[in-house]
């Protein structure tokens, strides 16, 4: 009897969930106008500059955040949002790159 090849899984399950993130185009668009800003950018900017509701980016903002890929900082009433400093966003960010 033949022996099966094991299927090899990967171990970082990270790795599936970030594919599964960046295939969404919208999500996809959103972290390429983080990634050009050099200060960050507000719900109301993304917004324009992608033309969607402000309510959608936000909803996107926050499945980004849950992930680890995006942060926040407050500056009055204003939220800026920006691409977080982690080993995974830096991969994401030369794949989205090249």
């Amino acid at each position: 009897m033949a022996k099966k090849a094991a299927v090899r899984r990967p171990k970082d399950a990270s790795n599936i969930a970030t594919f599964k993130i960046l295939a969404d185009q919208n999500r996809h668009q959103c972290i390429m106008v983080l990634l050009r800003s050099k200060r960050g950018e507000s719900v109301s900017a993304i917004a324009k500059t992608l033309g969607m509701s402000h309510s959608s980016v936000s909803h996107m903002l926050a499945v980004l955040h849950d992930a680890d890929m995006v942060t926040y900082t407050k500056k009055g009433r204003e939220v800026l949002y920006t691409i977080a400093k982690t080993p995974q966003t830096k991969r994401v960010a030369l794949l989205m790159m090249v």
